[in-house]
């Protein structure tokens, strides 16, 4: 969830060019991302902060209130500062957050580990 046109398109050039077993949806506001996550959980959220209607702030809260949707892998990407981020009620401590510009790297490597996860558990069942 990201309402920044410009960070969606690197988003999806740079998820794209990872070669890895992707399905990438992307939302522009925290109501999108709601709708998108009620219509099929996905196995990780990325999302900002600031966003119109709903912000990230308010969905992630409402995520974790849903019991089907609290082990939601989240991971934020903000240009808040810290002190920005606990003003408005800061968040909850599973979720993982990068400070802006993306942190490809970082992001991809965190990527590729869901996955073999995922992978893991399927092979498992």
């Amino acid at each position: 969830a990201e309402d920044d046109r410009i960070l969606q398109k690197l988003y999806e050039h740079t998820f794209t060019s990872w070669g890895l077993p992707l399905q990438v949806r992307l939302v522009s506001s925290g109501i999108d991302g709601l709708l998108e996550i009620g219509r099929e959980a996905p196995d990780l959220l990325i999302t900002d902060l600031r966003m119109p209607g709903i912000d990230g702030f308010e969905m992630i809260r409402r995520l974790r209130a849903d019991p089907q949707l609290q082990d939601l892998d989240i991971v934020v990407v903000s240009g808040l500062t810290d002190e920005d981020i606990a003003e408005q009620g800061g968040l909850p401590p599973d979720v993982i957050l990068y400070s802006k510009p993306v942190p490809f790297r970082e992001l991809k490597g965190y990527v590729q580990a869901k996955i073999m996860a995922l992978q893991r558990r399927v092979r498992g069942a």
